[in-house]
């Protein structure tokens, strides 16, 4: 086994063969390597970190040599022991796997730990020595001497972890020109100098929703510091981003982590006023913990937190805050927390505008007059889950990226109205049309589409429609819900169906909730999320996240007098004030929402023998009587209107009839089935399918378990199998077919 020692080992090596040939031993085992190896600097100095002193160590295994290795009195090479045969084939597979055919110090350290029943690892073990912690030191302390030494033969573990200290981290104030200007957001960056020029406690942390800006306030400062406009106790001062990511990277053995994260904010602090901005902070929990240790990177940090030499400003999401950060209570009272609110349309338009420049002149185009406007109000419609100004930005972005690749030769390009909606479509994946429409054409057309879709409730669809109307004109308050409506009426007549259009006419996502599932008390939380302490509050209500997910939307409440009592003190704030406060404190934004709730209120009394001679006609004061005894005075008065649906008749039943063979027409046309339906089936349709209980729900019964019956074999397995003409009639009072 030919074996390439380094510089260092080599010197071990020579040291232990010349000890064993002056003092006639006739093996060169481990601990004389070990003995050799307690001569290194490089050993000396990890041993020391390891509370351990090298003079006992080696005065261990001068005992052993003494008392165990036989000499000879002749000069003789001594031979190698069996022991450090194997611990040398271990040193060299050491090197191989960590990519060199060189062994180091560290590798020959790991051949004797791994040499069995050596008594070399017995003292080292017996002096409380452990082989993961002195290993890294002696990684740590090997690095520093190949940076002074500058030695050609460079070990791939110590050039890793070179690397990854320097990839740790980076100085902002170098490249903050090439981000884009901080525009707005004075109050904030104010109030974040402000907390820097604090004696105790001057670490600003940043808690807001992804996209809303806390990084840029972070570059922004940086440009502050580089132009000069900050306070004197910070002018001299440096931002420098630690990357946990690669803090982490490669730190396999329990406390490589540590002693990196402590070099790094010990080179940090050799800076005069050095700042350090930690992105995604709750990361730090857990980070370089072992086991169920609770010992982890942010309890490192309380020492460093505590100097008024570094300064750390940390950013956050509201979730992971409430999930991780928080519960270490040890380090947040450490920081001082600024929250980071999304920007309003307005001021997203604002900071669009100062950032126009930048994108003109990267993707060498013009956006059109307006554009930034329409891009600011399109992305905050209809992009969910985000926030602004991020997906505004990316919006224009975009535009911008597919009009340079897009362009028409020997014209400027210029980014339009067109290139926002096109490039929107793709990103949410909405019909272009929808995009299209101008808010206000949609509503002069939005009526007569319903009314195309829903049968026979004309006015009741009027109503609703010109709810939303008299919002969007400005005729209502400010401060409320686009519309909130109560639909009553009987079972099957369209109240859900309308909601359903409505959501897909305008355009917007339909929230439903079945208030069936809301009976209990305690089913309130499932809305706002449950209390804390409880089981599922970081991960707040069904009701709150919904609408920070889709601020634009019908919110359907469907069959609310099933609704437990304390669901209506819910709603009483949501039509007041449009606004809703989760269990943790943060407020969804009820402005842009049309709220839709359905109630069977009223319908079981209709059509029912009344006292003497009189009946119960399906008229709207019959309804209106139960909506007053079910729903409290406070609550109807807060309703924009309770709209009555009518029941259903006959006319109402024609065109249910003849839209629904319509959706089963366009089914079998799929399987290459010509349908058509005779008058008389139609007509049995008819006689089967109207119930003022149950509405049209009665008809789809009937295509369901009378009609559809008739034929599926057909389809599966017989003459219909590969297509055909089909036709529905009636004889005696039963459906029948005709195939062909």
């Amino acid at each position: 086994m030919n074996i390439e020692f380094s510089k260092e080992a080599l010197e071990v090596v020579d040291w232990a063969v010349e000890y064993a040939t002056q003092r006639k031993l006739e093996l060169l085992t481990p601990e004389i390597i070990l003995m050799g190896l307690c001569e290194d600097a490089t050993f000396i100095s990890s041993l020391k970190n390891c509370d351990v002193d090298p003079a006992e160590l080696q005065e261990l295994l001068i005992s052993y040599v003494d008392e165990y290795i036989d000499k000879s009195d002749d000069a003789i090479t001594p031979e190698t022991s069996t022991g450090l045969m194997i611990a040398l084939q271990y040193a060299y597979s050491s090197a191989q796997n960590s990519g060199t055919d060189i062994v180091g110090i560290p590798h020959i350290l790991s051949g004797i730990w791994n040499t069995p029943e050596s008594y070399a690892v017995y003292y080292m073990k017996s002096l409380g020595l452990d082989k993961a912690t002195l290993l890294s030191y002696v990684i740590d302390e090997g690095e520093s001497e190949m940076d002074a030494a500058d030695e050609g033969e460079i070990d791939s573990t110590r050039n890793d972890k070179k690397k990854a200290y320097k990839e740790a981290y980076r100085c902002i104030n170098d490249d903050a020109d090439r981000y884009n200007p901080l525009i707005g957001r004075e109050d904030e960056l104010q109030r974040t100098i402000q907390v820097l020029c604090r004696k105790d406690k001057n670490n600003p942390l940043y808690i807001g929703e992804p996209g809303v800006g806390k990084t840029a306030l972070v570059y922004g400062l940086a440009q502050k510091l580089n132009s000069g406009e900050v306070p004197e106790l910070i002018s001299e001062s440096k931002i420098f981003e630690l990357d946990l990511g690669n803090m982490l990277a490669g730190t396999q053995y329990r406390g490589d982590f540590e002693k990196r994260l402590k070099k790094v904010l010990k080179e940090i602090g050799k800076e005069k006023q050095p700042i350090i901005f930690i992105d995604e902070i709750h990361n730090l929990t857990g980070a370089g913990a072992v086991g169920e240790s609770s010992y982890d990177a942010s309890n490192m940090l309380k020492p460093y937190l505590n100097e008024d030499h570094i300064r750390f400003i940390g950013a956050t999401t509201y979730e992971e805050y409430k999930k991780h950060f928080e519960k270490n209570k040890g380090v947040i009272w450490r920081f001082q927390n600024i929250e980071i609110k999304e920007p309003s349309e307005e001021e997203t338009v604002d900071i669009l505008k100062g950032l126009k420049d930048k994108y003109e002149a990267y993707h060498s185009v013009e956006y059109a007059d307006g554009v930034i406007e329409y891009a600011v109000s399109m992305s905050a419609k209809y992009i969910n889950e985000r926030f602004l100004p991020d997906k505004a930005i990316d919006l224009i972005d975009e535009a911008g990226a597919y009009r340079k690749l897009n362009k028409v030769d020997g014209e400027k390009p210029i980014v339009s109205k067109d290139d926002i909606a096109r490039v929107l479509t793709k990103i949410c994946r909405i019909p272009i049309e929808t995009v299209k429409t101008e808010e206000n054409e949609g509503l002069a057309t939005l009526e007569e589409r319903i009314k195309e879709k829903i049968f026979g409730q004309d006015e009741a669809i009027g109503h609703a429609v010109n709810a939303i109307k008299f919002s969007k004109a400005g005729l209502l308050e400010s401060d409320k819900p686009l519309a909130s409506l109560l639909f009553v009426g009987p079972t099957g007549v369209g109240k859900t169906e309308v909601a359903r259009s409505l959501a897909e006419e305008m355009g917007i996502k339909l929230l439903r909730f079945d208030m069936s599932e809301y009976e209990e008390k305690h089913a309130v939380a499932k809305l706002i999320g449950a209390p804390a302490g409880y089981v599922g509050y970081e991960e707040g209500g069904l009701l709150t996240e919904g609408i920070r997910k889709n601020p634009h939307c019908v919110l359907l409440l469907d069959e609310i007098e099933k609704a437990h009592a304390d669901i209506y003190n819910v709603l009483l704030s949501i039509m007041d004030y449009a606004t809703l406060t989760d269990n943790q404190g943060r407020k969804a934004d009820f402005r842009n929402v049309i709220v839709i709730m359905t109630s069977n209120a009223g319908a079981s009394r209709i059509g029912k023998q009344g006292i003497g001679f009189s009946s119960e006609s399906l008229d709207s004061g019959v309804i209106m009587d139960e909506v007053k005894r079910v729903f409290q005075p406070e609550f109807r008065n807060r309703l924009n209107r309770i709209v009555v649906f009518n029941g259903m008749d006959d006319n109402m039943a024609e065109r249910v009839i003849e839209k629904k063979l319509s959706e089963l027409s366009d089914q079998l046309s799929a399987k290459s089935i010509e349908f058509k339906a005779e008058d008389k089936a139609i007509s049995l349709i008819k006689k089967r399918g109207i119930s003022n209980e149950y509405g049209a729900r009665e008809i789809d019964r009937v295509i369901r378990n009378d009609i559809k019956p008739l034929f599926v074999d057909e389809i599966l397995f017989g003459k219909l199998k590969n297509g055909g003409k089909l036709t529905l009639t009636a004889e005696n009072g039963e459906f029948s077919i005709r195939i062909g």
